[in-house]
């Protein structure tokens, strides 16, 4: 079971790193209602791809990797959370 949730966080963070990279309009239309200037995207975006690279590099076997991906991604989702 905690392989498919995994795996659905890789998936789920690349998808929106991508997204942030090519400036989507939805990503352009929510950055710009919490006040996140767009030139901000290509660095969230690599971050976000960062995490999903972490938690896969984990889930094939290096642990260490993977939780600290997990950790920096629920840091970044608690630090949004609490901007709201």
């Amino acid at each position: 079971m905690h392989t498919a949730v995994i795996i659905t966080v890789i998936v789920l963070n690349a998808g929106i790193g991508v997204a942030d990279l090519v400036k989507a309009p939805f990503v352009l239309a929510t950055s710009n209602a919490v006040d996140v200037p767009p030139s901000w995207l290509p660095v969230l975006g690599t971050l976000k791809l960062a995490g999903a690279a972490g938690l896969l590099v984990g889930l094939l076997g290096f642990e260490p990797l993977g939780v600290a991906a997990a950790i920096g991604l629920i840091l970044s989702t608690s630090a949004r959370s609490s901007r709201t």
